[in-house]
């Protein structure tokens, strides 16, 4: 190699170590500044929001106060002395809801009177002259078969008229899964808890999206970017691609169903007939409601998804998860609300209704909701004068 050609290739050699110090030192100083000037909220579940219980695995701690963060805001929890996100009920009510379901029905990322439970109780007390209340009994990861269990524990201290169960998709995973446990105040898989003696095993996926959830500038960046529509879709798109659930999740959606979504749907199946029988059993009502994914209102975002598993040889409904609960509910002869028509029709609108990067309703899908409940409770006539 001659002087000139290697005179060369330590110049490039010295300008490219030069440019990236460079980069780098100007990427820690923007994460300094944002640190310093606008930190960014982070999403984590509070610390001993959840306690461990024998019989339904996972409980809302009674009397904790605290706050969910996410990249998209920062929420109020306050949970009461009988372990639900709401206030305080007196021991009787001439009319009275009992509200089951899972984060949906919690109102992950929403103010508690912003959720669509709490919007129902204020239409109730404003267009009815009965006194009347709602027990918001949501409690985040729970499935069907978790719902029973909390009916029949709380039924008697209660005494609902009405009980609204609310179906999300994951209920069909969750109730044939292990139920969540507590670690160190948090709530998580019972896989994901550490032996004795032994360090959890990251990999190279996790241990970068512990690197990423620990920075602010990337949440900057997609805070400012989360107001314009076409990111909104995109990044969408890409969160559906990179969910490693939705392969499950999307079995859910396929027409020929198999042995093990089957199993699945008939312990859904079996969990509601309980419920039902025990609603009836103690002179209560009761009406299931299904809560649309995203997916299922936004006709775009459902194309991206299902252009990621063209190549497979099956074919993907967006309402048979919807058909497959209303027949349940048909055998079982229980009120149904399928959400998901409407949901849609405002999406088509131009409604936003979902967060950006979170899928829980935002307070317009709230809204609607409860506008939608409200509706079908009274076209079921289960409503008070």
């Amino acid at each position: 190699m001659s002087k000139r050609k290697a005179g060369r290739l330590k110049t490039f050699a010295f300008r490219s170590v030069t440019v990236l110090i460079s980069i780098f030192i100007t990427l820690v100083l923007v994460e300094l500044c944002i640190r310093l000037l606008a930190p960014q909220p982070k999403y984590y579940q509070p610390q001993y929001l959840y306690s461990a219980d024998d019989e339904l695995g996972v409980v809302l701690t009674p009397g904790f106060e605290g706050r969910m963060h996410s990249a998209e805001g920062s929420t109020a929890i306050r949970i009461n002395t009988r372990g639900l996100r709401d206030r305080e009920h007196e021991d009787s009510m001439p009319f009275r809801i009992l509200g089951l379901g899972d984060s949906f029905t919690f109102g992950t990322m929403v103010e508690l009177e912003k959720t669509f439970l709490a919007i129902l109780e204020t239409r109730l007390a404003k267009e009815h002259t009965t006194k009347s209340d709602v027990v918001k009994a949501g409690i985040t990861g729970y499935g069907t078969d978790q719902e029973y269990k909390l009916l029949t524990k709380l039924f008697d201290q209660y005494r609902p008229n009405v009980v609204l169960l609310f179906f999300y998709l994951n209920d069909v995973l969750e109730t044939s899964m292990p139920d969540f446990t507590v670690e160190d105040g948090y709530c998580v898989p019972p896989q994901n808890i550490r032996r004795k003696g032994r360090r959890r095993r990251r990999t190279m996926k996790r241990r970068l999206a512990v690197l990423m959830n620990s920075l602010h500038s990337p949440s900057f960046l997609v805070n400012r970017l989360s107001n314009v529509p076409a990111f909104r879709k995109a990044f969408s798109g890409i969160l559906a691609k990179a969910r490693r659930e939705d392969a499950k999740r999307l079995q859910l959606y396929c027409t020929e169903n198999t042995t093990k979504t089957d199993e699945k749907w008939a312990l859904v199946g079996d969990y509601l007939k309980k419920i039902s029988a025990f609603t009836s059993e103690k002179g209560s009502k009761l009406l299931v409601a299904y809560i649309p994914e995203n997916r299922q209102a936004d006709i775009d975002l459902w194309g991206k998804d299902m252009s990621q598993f063209s190549a497979e040889k099956v074919t993907y409904d967006r309402l048979h998860p919807n058909a497959q609960l209303a027949e349940i509910c048909r055998k079982e002869a229980i009120p149904f609300l399928d959400m998901t028509s409407e949901f849609k029709t405002k999406v088509e609108g131009g409604g936003e209704l979902y967060f950006t990067l979170d899928p829980h309703f935002n307070n317009t899908g709230h809204d609607l909701a409860a506008q939608l409940i409200y509706e079908k409770l009274l076209d079921e006539e289960l409503l008070p004068d």
